[in-house]
């Protein structure tokens, strides 16, 4: 009597995985070339390193330049101080800090994209620390958004704004979670950006000073990034934001994809769909809310994916 076996599937790969990988490291490269390179070879910020030097802002203000008694990272802590004091950028780690999130974070998604390539990674399930996921929110609170919101507060002591700019330098933090608790941080994530964001639209519409337009906030211009270290400053974290920002969302459309994929739910129709949404949300309320939105649809679909494999595996 013949005995046959089922075989047991093997698990599928994204379609494009190699093109993807090869698209985000593209995009790291330009941004290090836009952030570092290019400026580099065109002096921008003018003047910076002997702004550095002499320990002074362009404004008069004194430079912080000792921070932890440890003279090793004066000098790294001196050069971040100088340039944030200018005007903070969004960043997410403190790697990103030193090197440029436009640069790097485009290899982080690349590097998601190949470990992630495997249908099995989006089925295996999550062990967490319930502990730990509970602190994540009031973690963040603290150590992340008080500093980067009081580092706005005018302080009439210089030093104070640069004190905070320094710790501000090593805050990005990350957490694992579980479901509940991860919801808490997009659902407070989707609000302080969307806020912020309507915020500064607001500002950018409705004030009569040039330098708060739409188009001088968030529009690079080579006409005046040499017009002293704050312009260029302005004009590096411009192109530090896009590149962000960019990634990010391109990033967020290749994961609903991937989901509806898994869901057998997808199309060139939905896939279309997903990218405008995403697109209409980041204008209208800003990138990060957008990718706190899609990250919280990709948190609800992930559980019904990951009991439908275990419901395979019994």
């Amino acid at each position: 009597m013949e005995t046959r076996t089922t075989a047991t599937p093997s698990p599928q790969n994204r379609p494009l995985t190699p093109l993807l990988v090869l698209l985000f490291i593209f995009l790291g490269a330009a941004g290090a070339w836009l952030l570092r390179i290019d400026p580099i070879q065109h002096d921008v910020p003018r003047n910076f390193q002997s702004v550095v030097a002499s320990g002074k802002l362009e404004d008069g203000s004194q430079l912080k330049q000792h921070f932890t008694g440890l003279t090793v990272i004066y000098d790294t802590l001196a050069n971040l101080v100088a340039a944030f004091a200018a005007g903070p950028t969004a960043v997410w780690a403190i790697f990103y800090q030193t090197l440029g999130g436009t640069a790097i974070i485009p290899l982080y998604y690349a590097a998601y994209e190949y470990t992630s390539r495997n249908d099995d990674y989006y089925q295996s399930g999550r062990a967490l620390d319930l502990l730990s996921a509970k602190s994540i929110l009031p973690a963040t609170v603290l150590a992340y958004l008080i500093p980067t919101i009081a580092m706005y507060i005018p302080f009439q002591d210089p030093s104070i704004t640069q004190n905070l700019i320094a710790f501000w330098q090593i805050t990005p933090l990350r957490i694992g979670a579980d479901r509940k608790y991860l919801n808490q941080i997009y659902y407070a994530a989707f609000v302080v950006t969307a806020v912020t964001h309507l915020v500064l639209v607001y500002i950018c519409l409705t004030s009569n000073d040039p330098q708060t337009k739409l188009g001088y906030v968030f529009l690079p211009s080579k006409e005046t990034l040499k017009d002293g270290v704050t312009m260029g400053l302005h004009y590096i974290f411009q192109w530090d934001f896009w590149g962000i920002a960019g990634s990010s969302l391109l990033w967020c459309w290749f994961v609903v994809f991937d989901v509806q994929r898994l869901l057998g739910s997808s199309s060139v129709c939905g896939v279309a769909q997903a990218g405008l949404v995403i697109g209409v949300m980041a204008v209208v309320l800003g990138p990060g809310a957008a990718m706190a939105a899609v990250w919280k649809w990709k948190e609800d679909k992930l559980v019904g994916i990951e009991e439908k494999a275990l419901r395979k595996k019994n």
